[in-house]
């Protein structure tokens, strides 16, 4: 199963790098949603705790399951201030890609390196490191094992 991981900026993607991921990762994903609602309806809001801090992020998978390379698992980033939902809507990757696994993830409060030095919008770590790398376990904790 390969995971495409693109950052979008303004002008274009700045940067796409392709991983190998077990096929557990669709079992992760799929775990706590029904068998009838499982494929093609629409996307599901999951919790996951990280490092004790709740975290959650909507998934949406392919309408029919995948074949046997399994599916495609991408993830789509909000902007400093945005949101899981404004992300699904603007994007809509999982209309444009209806064979992958879509996650469009919730940032956290988080000071901006341009604007919001307080902190009081959801955003990204910037670096490694920062904020106790706690997106960065989020999103291994969200794509599974390796």
């Amino acid at each position: 199963m390969n995971l495409i991981f693109s950052v979008a900026r303004s002008g274009g993607t700045q940067r796409s790098r392709g991983f190998g991921l077990l096929p557990a990762l669709l079992l992760l994903c799929l775990r706590g949603l029904s068998p009838q609602d499982a494929f093609g309806a629409g996307s599901h809001r999951r919790d996951w705790t990280v490092d004790g801090m709740s975290r959650e992020a909507l998934v949406v998978l392919p309408e029919r399951p995948p074949s046997d390379k399994g599916a495609p698992l991408v993830f789509v980033f909000h902007g400093h201030g945005g949101s899981m939902q404004n992300a699904q809507r603007s994007f809509h990757l999982h209309t444009v890609w209806p064979e992958a696994i879509v996650v469009y993830p919730q940032g956290l409060k988080t000071p901006g390196q341009l604007t919001d030095p307080q902190g009081r919008r959801a955003g990204w770590q910037h670096a490694p490191g920062t904020q106790g790398d706690r997106d960065l376990k989020f999103f291994q904790q969200v794509s599974g094992p390796r």
